[in-house]
């Protein structure tokens, strides 16, 4: 073929050569390895990219002339001056690295064999290969005349052969040095100590937006002596301050547009502690702020949403920190967002005494991811010390590998919403308790004026009773009934004096064993008359505290009269005394209905009674319990009840072992029997058979 008009006919050649660069370098280190040469100099892939680029760029610009060329002429084509300070470059660099003209000229027959097997693999037609092949054959041909002259005009003396050696060890150096620089996955610039660059990896020549073939810059020396253009005020500062380190986010322009990069400055220093230069790492964030962007907008989209709800919401961390809190919050709390940003929920807003279980349901959601969604009441702090009680929803927050990252709670107010409940239910439990009063007065009295109507009646007709039970019943009815009378105005009085606090204790030193022992010996015989079976077990013979004895004995009776009200013929009612932990324990047990759980939380109330179903052969106003709690911890004590539907009831009280100095002591001798006597007749009065 001639070679007339040869930039028309090589622009398939220049095409495939620019396209296939990878290929080149595929080729021109399998052909290096191969043959040994990769042991004086890199095997880093970006520095035979920086030979291989070089050379066909050369290549193309040669292949691109368009003027006559001939096989005569083709010397003088390819004499260019360009062409020709490449090929002198080359040889002089190769030639100061330490290698031989056998070994260059080898290694240049191992660049033109890549080219030509880059021919060969292509979908040209012979004809047109063949033609290619001998073009990439006489620049070849050219290239190596050159190198061969240059190589003769240097003298190879012994300062040479020691200068070859020292630069193979510094080019050895050198490739470390650019292996480890190019193993950084982010972009790495150096600069010298005027702020200009050194060096560059890969990574950051993909970032600069004049320079293009990725490092260049060791190789062909391009960068160096640039100043970057980003930084100039900011390594300025770096240079004359006495900082190491520094580290800030800045914008920049690349090749891939505007970056958002977070730069790290770090001084280097020569062998004499001496300033000799900067390294800039670029972290390249730009991914992470917009994602980050996006997710403020909408978390700043979710608080408006929030903002405007009428539901409390809180987002806590894995301590227990407040992270966010929403406006109604805020409200609820009566503190500003400021304020409660960081603190630490449990600990400054939750009443002390469900403080320590809201600690133990948080680490068990944070650390064993229990509870994942649940509702909980909870009474709260506000800033003026006010108490609130709310429903919150507590659900845990995982990331996207299901790590529990914190809490979140919604809450809704309802502290006025139970203030209501609870009037609703008093009111309820109020009316209830006067109907239930008024009942109560009118059956006793109307079993009185019963009772009369019938004495009179005799008296009247002057008729002799059949017989002095009749007349001793009558007389039976109208005192039992009066005591029942006057039982019930007692406790509502005490009831209502205790409220106002003016009512009071007469303590003394008493043994309540023997106080426990002679009420329920009195009572006894009582008891067996109803069927009951009444036993008392005594653990501590004896012991003294400081009581009110009268009082003690009203709230026995009134258990006892409990027990035998809701207990059956044959049933047993046990009351033990015992002591445990500085306290003395008065249990009162029975074997009769029992008390459902759901109802056992209203019968200490003062309008509480647990059904009207449950009134065996008895009446009652539902007070005698209240009163008898009230006289309890007015003792300092306390009241409970452990029950059982259909099995029976123990009601425990719990008194502590104290005394008063004798000087206060101030005991009643000669206690009458008859006082047990009028008191069993009270407090018994409302039981009928």
């Amino acid at each position: 073929m001639s070679l007339v008009s040869i930039k028309k006919e090589t622009e398939p050649l220049v095409k495939l050569i620019e396209d296939n660069q990878d290929f080149l370098i595929d080729r021109i280190i399998y052909y290096a390895k191969k043959h040994g040469y990769t042991q004086y100099t890199s095997t880093l892939r970006e520095a035979w990219r920086i030979s291989m680029s070089g050379l066909s760029k050369e290549l193309v610009e040669f292949l691109k002339i368009d003027n006559e060329a001939s096989e005569l002429n083709f010397r003088k084509r390819i004499n260019d001056g360009r062409i020709e300070a490449f090929t002198i470059l080359e040889a002089q660099r190769h030639l100061k690295r330490g290698l031989s003209l056998k070994m260059f000229l080898s290694l240049i027959k191992y660049y033109k064999q890549s080219y030509i097997d880059l021919i060969m693999q292509s979908n040209f037609q012979e004809i047109a290969k063949s033609q290619y092949y001998l073009i990439i054959e006489r620049f070849f041909d050219y290239l190596e005349i050159k190198i061969i002259e240059e190589w003769e005009t240097i003298n190879q003396n012994e300062e040479l052969v020691e200068l070859q050696a020292e630069n193979r060890r510094l080019v050895n150096e050198k490739n470390k040095y650019l292996t480890i620089l190019e193993s950084v996955p982010e972009p790495v610039i150096l600069v010298n100590n005027e702020n200009k660059i050194n060096n560059a990896n890969s990574e950051a020549l993909d970032i600069l937006i004049d320079f293009h073939v990725p490092g260049e810059t060791y190789y062909s020396q391009k960068l160096r002596g640039e100043s970057l253009p980003w930084f100039e005020e900011e390594l300025n500062k770096f240079a004359a301050s006495n900082r190491s380190e520094a580290k800030f986010s800045k914008n920049i322009y690349t090749k891939n547009g505007l970056r958002f990069f977070e730069v790290k400055f770090k001084k280097m220093l020569d062998v004499s502690d001496k300033f000799s230069g900067t390294i800039i790492f670029f972290n390249d964030l730009t991914k992470r702020k917009e994602i980050e962007e996006k997710l403020n907008y909408q978390k700043e989209k979710l608080e408006k949403y929030l903002d405007i709800s009428e539901v409390i919401f809180l987002v806590l961390d894995r301590y227990g920190k407040i992270v966010s809190v929403n406006k109604k919050g805020c409200e609820i709390l009566n503190y500003s967002k400021e304020e409660l940003i960081n603190e630490v929920w449990i600990n400054n807003f939750i009443v002390s005494e469900e403080r320590e279980e809201a600690k133990e349901n948080f680490k068990a959601t944070i650390n064993e991811g229990t509870a994942s969604s649940r509702y909980i009441k909870r009474k709260i702090l506000t800033k003026n010390g006010q108490k609130k009680k709310v429903n919150f929803h507590i659900a845990t927050l995982k990331d996207g590998e299901g790590y529990i990252e914190g809490v979140i709670i919604s809450g809704m107010d309802i502290t006025e919403k139970e203030l209501l409940k609870s009037e609703l239910e008093t009111n309820k439990l109020r009316t209830q308790f006067i109907a239930n009063l008024s009942h109560e007065f009118k059956t006793p009295l109307n079993l009185i004026f019963s009772a009369l109507q019938m004495l009179d009646f005799y008296q009247e007709k002057k008729l002799e009773l059949e017989d002095s039970s009749k007349f001793k019943k009558y007389i039976n009815t109208i005192q039992q009934n009066g005591y029942r009378l006057l039982k019930l105005v007692n406790n509502l009085v005490d009831i209502t004096k205790i409220n106002s606090d003016s009512f009071n204790l007469n303590l003394e030193n008493y043994d309540i064993v023997k106080l426990i022992k002679d009420i329920v010996s009195s009572v006894t015989e009582y008891a067996r008359n109803k069927d009951r079976k009444l036993e008392l077990i005594l653990d501590i013979k004896e012991r003294e505290i400081a009581c009110d004895p009268f009082n003690i004995e009203r709230i026995m009776l009134n258990l006892l009269s409990n027990a035998i009200k809701f207990t059956d013929k044959g049933d047993k009612i046990i009351v033990s005394v015992y002591e445990k932990d500085k306290k003395v324990y008065v249990s009162v047990k029975d074997t009769g209905i029992g008390i459902p759980e759901d109802k056992q939380e209203i019968i200490f109330k003062r309008f509480g009674q647990v059904d009207k179903s449950f009134k065996r052969n008895s009446e009652g106003s539902g007070i005698g319990l209240t009163l008898v709690k009230m006289l309890i911890e007015m003792h300092n004590g306390e009241i409970s009840l452990n029950s059982e539907y259909g099995k029976g009831s123990e009601f425990i009280i719990e008194l502590p072992i104290k005394v008063l100095s004798r000087t206060n002591t101030k005991r009643k001798k000669n206690r009458m029997q008859r006082d047990f006597i009028d008191k069993i007749d009270l407090e018994f009065s409302d039981i009928y058979s």
